[in-house]
């Protein structure tokens, strides 16, 4: 008996010391794949050729990747910046927009993205939809099954941007407004012309309001933005609009799909940035406008 439990024993021992050396390789291993800051910096400041940015991805055509921003730096720099996924295939994933989100389906739910039912909309990366058979929630680009739809049950809701006009001012967005014949950026007044009296944000059919501005003719992103230029004429001091402008926005097409996302029949309008469809070299979307 005593040499059994001698024998068992040093099996225990065996397989104990095995599984440190495969859990020490493994460390020693994700060490070896960690990168310095230097190597990073390196990677997410390579020239991919012309990329095109929409949300967190950036659409590669040239070198047909698909590259996900992130967090990087030390103990005293943050930075951001984009590197490839290796998840995403350029050629064969699909990349969907719908409930004024932009993401690639990971569930496996089987999900007909050209066929789902928008239930609720919120201002938070929150929606609510159905298949006709089950509900889900889409939260931060995660979909989660919620349960047995019943249409019954659950009512269709979305929820609006307040807004705070009086006849004075106008807001448009997050910085600009209309004030006396005249459009602002905060507090300075824009050097470009537009019909000033025909401003107006730019929304769904079902009333969602977006961060785009419109007179009929031009079209120009509003919403938060990192800074801006400005520019000195007759001692007053103008904001250059320009680089807000999206100057061959086709207004006779125009989809609303989210807060900072249009689209018309030539291309994806992200906040200021355009992503053409020719230019993408056969990359795959499904789009769903709001």
């Amino acid at each position: 008996m005593k040499d059994d439990i001698t024998t068992k024993n040093k099996k225990g021992n065996y397989f104990y010391y095995i599984f440190i050396a495969i859990l020490l390789f493994t460390v020693e291993d994700v060490k070896a794949q960690q990168l310095s800051f230097e190597e990073e910096l390196k990677i997410a400041s390579a020239d991919y050729g012309t990329c095109y940015i929409i949300e967190n991805y950036s659409l590669c055509p040239e070198n047909k990747l698909i590259r996900k921003e992130q967090m990087f730096g030390t103990d005293i720099v943050d930075c951001i910046g984009f590197f490839s996924d290796s998840t995403l295939n350029y050629e064969k994933d699909t990349m969907i927009i719908f409930g004024g989100a932009v993401f690639f389906d990971t569930s496996n739910f089987n999900i007909d993205w050209e066929s789902v039912q928008l239930l609720s909309l919120y201002d938070r990366s929150m929606c609510v939809f159905t298949d006709g058979e089950f509900f889900y929630s889409l939260i931060d680009k995660k979909v989660t099954k919620m349960g047995v739809y019943d249409k019954h049950a659950y009512f269709t809701y979305y929820e609006k941007k307040q807004e705070s006009n009086s006849l004075e001012r106008k807001e448009l967005g997050e910085n600009f407004h209309v004030e006396k014949g005249k459009l602002y950026f905060k507090d300075f007044e824009v050097l470009e012309s537009f019909d000033v009296d025909n401003l107006q944000i730019i929304k769904s059919d079902s009333g969602y309001t977006t961060n785009f501005a419109t007179d009929g003719k031009q079209v120009f992103y509003c919403g938060p933005t990192g800074g801006y230029q400005s520019i000195e004429k007759n001692d007053t001091n103008y904001v250059v609009v320009k680089r807000f402008m999206l100057d061959e926005f086709d207004l006779t097409s125009l989809r609303v799909l989210g807060r900072n996302l249009l689209a018309d029949r030539n291309a994806i309008y992200y906040r200021n940035n355009v992503i053409p469809f020719e230019e993408l070299n056969g990359f795959n979307f499904i789009i769903r406008e709001l």
